[in-house]
């Protein structure tokens, strides 16, 4: 009996330590919840042929990041050099699509990652496609941003970006000021980007990430 009893103490202490690792290695991620409406908006044949993703980088301002999609096994990967050394610490990649979205029968972005890099990443939502100004370079307009973090790690992770944690900025600041707040216009969703930036030389060098798909969520 002194023996089964011993077993048991050791079976119990080995479990409560898995569940602790476990907890331990998705404290990044934000909570999954349980929804009743799911859409996929880019994922498998949906990522589309990379063409349709167009590298914006800070070499609009003069920088030298570089930024590409490329799509492989139904699965899409961004990647490229963030530097921060040409504009003194500050410096940004992305890629943009062009899309037609109706999103207001939803409440948020859920983000599928297959592997990733530990860096901070985001998911950027624009209401109108920036036109060109006379010298070619693009007007500035809001953008609405989701901040996710991951970890360094090929397991998969899952951020849920609720719409309302989606936050308004222009030209790479956030819009505080209550009476220039702009809302986010869910029926009308004209641009959709994923996007690193240095966060003023907090990360640079070469990032890698992988994404199985991104969807649009609803209870």
């Amino acid at each position: 009996m002194v023996r089964v009893a011993e077993v048991l103490t050791a079976l119990t202490a080995f479990l409560t330590a898995a569940v602790v690792a476990q907890t331990s290695s998705t404290s990044n991620q934000q909570p999954m919840g349980v929804y009743t409406v799911a859409e996929t908006l880019f994922g498998g044949e949906l990522w589309g042929p990379p063409s349709q993703w167009t590298p914006v980088t800070d070499a609009v301002r003069g920088g030298s990041s570089t930024a590409a999609l490329d799509i492989m096994n139904q699965t899409a990967r961004f990647s490229g050099t963030l530097d921060t050394s040409t504009l003194g610490g500050a410096g940004f990649a992305s890629v943009r699509r062009y899309v037609n979205f109706d999103l207001s029968l939803f409440s948020g972005i859920r983000v599928v990652v297959a592997k990733a890099d530990g860096m901070r990443y985001s998911i950027n939502l624009k209401n109108s496609q920036q036109e060109r100004r006379p010298d070619g370079r693009l007007e500035s307009s809001v953008e609405f941003k989701y901040n996710f973090e991951t970890r360094n790690s090929s397991s998969q992770q899952v951020f849920d970006a609720p719409f309302t944690a989606f936050k308004p900025y222009y030209r790479g600041r956030e819009v505080t000021d209550p009476s220039k707040m702009p809302k986010l216009d869910l029926s009308n969703i004209q641009v959709f980007s994923i996007m690193i930036q240095s966060y003023f030389d907090a990360q640079k060098g070469d990032y890698n990430i992988v994404f199985d798909s991104i969807a649009a969520i609803g209870e």
